[in-house]
């Protein structure tokens, strides 16, 4: 858990010229593109969510050891489900997830409708992600009550009043 620990604030710190604080358990990071939740769980599995409100841009990280044959930059189509604490569940399907393997072998899209996202997110007990019949993470996410999507939401947004979009900026 040590190594996953360092990773996640070492993701944080690539990420994060501002502050970082914990909010209900995860870490809460403001970044160069708005802020970012992150947060270890068993079998060294981290889970991060980054949003930038200016753009309505969400990047979804699944970092976890076990992923040793992703390739760096190949595309992987995920399907990526929320369970509902009400029982539903929002569906995901064909997310193209890029494969990274700099420091801990992990996914990444940034191929998700942000505000969207986030207002499930808020409402979920678990994150499914399948790769076709194979599970990839099945992850309970309800510690923390919504609290944490709340916190990211809020800090986007005071980084977004602080930090108004650069019209040149790619």
């Amino acid at each position: 858990m040590v190594f996953v620990t360092a990773w996640v604030l070492g993701l944080a710190a690539q990420q994060a010229p501002g502050f970082a604080t914990h909010y209900n358990g995860w870490n809460l990071v403001s970044t160069d593109n708005g802020c970012m939740i992150l947060k270890a769980f068993e079998r060294d599995v981290v889970i991060g969510i980054g949003f930038d409100e200016r753009r309505n841009d969400l990047r979804l990280v699944i970092g976890d050891p076990s992923f040793r044959s992703l390739k760096e930059g190949e595309i992987y189509k995920l399907n990526v489900a929320l369970t509902l604490k009400d029982g539903r569940n929002v569906e995901y399907p064909g997310v193209p997830f890029a494969g990274v393997v700099d420091k801990s072998p992990s996914i990444l899209t940034d191929s998700l409708n942000g505000r969207d996202f986030l207002t499930h997110a808020e409402n979920a007990s678990r994150i499914r992600i399948n790769w076709g019949d194979i599970s990839v993470a099945d992850i309970d996410i309800s510690y923390g009550s919504g609290g944490h999507v709340w916190a990211l939401r809020k800090c986007a947004e005071a980084e977004a009043k602080a930090n108004p979009s650069d019209p040149f900026k790619d």
